[in-house]
Formats: structure tokens, C-alpha cells, sequence
């Protein structure tokens, strides 16, 4: 029961070791080295949970001693984590669609909303009123995907593939856009 209700989130953060070693090693040289990344990531994954399955008989007699001293730490240095990799993304959303807003694909304002969560939250609140919530929706998954493919083509992963799908994803948002603004238009001289 109490490691039920004080450590639901102890698991997860010892299995997403392995998934940030994983990401850390794709981010920086692709595919290469995924399998030595999963040999290495799954060193943090298992004393994660050698440390919550054995800190009680090995360092600790105190379940609330262990709890406070150990594990409450662990699990605000995931949510400081989890903050900084939020605000990351921020930043290269804007980064990747500013340079597109540069080259007309996008205005400034239109590159605040999709990279920031009050203006996507604006944005989404305005397409709930025009009636067109799950498209607003989609154009902020395409333009979000937009700047992460950008991202990737600056890195050099996959050019030929990630400059395909850069095309593909900027026909998308062109045609997202023109869908919002034609019902916006519509809703507004009706």
C-alpha cells in the first residue's frame, strides 16, 4: 500500500532513464549507436530499481527516512527535468519556426501561438468558437512537427527523407491555415 500511494511515478522514472539515453543518443548521431545507447541506458533503469527495491534492507530502515531522503528528490529532479526538456522544446519550435516566418511561411504571431502553450491555448479557444477546435489542432501538430523535421535537417539526420516530409508537413499547415481563416472569414460576414 505505501508503495502504491507514495512512489506510483518510481517505476516510470526508472524505465524513462533508458528512454533519455535512448533520445540523447538519437538526437546526436541518429541510429548509429541505439543498441550500445540501450546498453548504457539500461544501467540507470536497473539501479533505479535495485536502489527503491533494495534501499529499505541496505541503506535505510525508516520507509519515510528512505522516502524523504531518496526518493522525493528523485522524483522532483524528474519534474525539474521534465520542465527544462518542455522549455527545450519551446525554444526550438521557436527557433525552427521563426526561420519559416523569415521565409513568409509563417508571421510572427503565428509562430508565438504555436510555440507557446497561452497561445496555443488561445488558439484552440478561438477555433472552439469558429467551430473548428480539431483543425486548429492539426495545424499545431504539423507546424510542431515542422520545426522538430528542421531540427533534424540542420542535425543532417535523414535529409532525403526529413526534406520530403518538410514539404509534405508545409503543404499541410498551408492547407490548415486556409481552412481556419476561410471559416473565420465565413463566420465573420455571417
Amino acid at each position: 500500500m505505501i508503495r502504491g500511494l507514495f512512489s506510483p511515478f518510481a517505476h516510470v522514472m526508472f524505465t524513462a532513464a533508458l528512454g533519455v539515453v535512448l533520445g540523447l543518443a538519437v538526437a546526436r548521431s541518429g541510429t548509429r549507436f541505439i543498441f550500445p545507447a540501450f546498453i548504457v541506458g539500461l544501467v540507470p533503469a536497473i539501479a533505479g530499481h535495485m536502489l527503491w527495491n533494495g534501499g529499505l534492507l541496505v541503506l535505510f530502515t525508516d520507509f519515510f527516512e528512505f522516502y524523504f531522503l531518496i526518493q522525493l528528490p528523485l522524483f522532483l529532479a524528474a519534474l525539474a527535468s521534465i520542465m527544462a526538456l518542455r522549455r527545450a522544446e519551446r525554444r526550438v519550435t521557436e527557433d525552427r519556426l521563426g526561420g519559416y516566418a523569415a521565409a513568409g511561411w509563417f508571421t510572427a504571431q503565428e509562430v508565438h501561438m504555436l510555440a507557446t502553450r497561452g497561445g496555443r491555448s488561445q488558439a484552440l479557444g478561438w477555433a472552439r468558437r469558429i467551430g473548428r477546435q480539431r483543425t486548429m489542432k492539426a495545424f499545431i501538430r504539423s507546424a510542431t512537427r515542422l520545426a522538430f523535421t528542421r531540427q533534424r535537417i540542420i542535425a543532417g539526420h535523414d535529409l532525403q527523407l526529413n526534406v520530403g516530409r518538410e514539404q509534405l508537413l508545409l503543404a499541410d499547415v498551408t492547407r490548415l491555415r486556409r481552412e481556419l481563416l476561410t471559416t473565420a472569414a465565413a463566420n465573420t460576414r455571417g
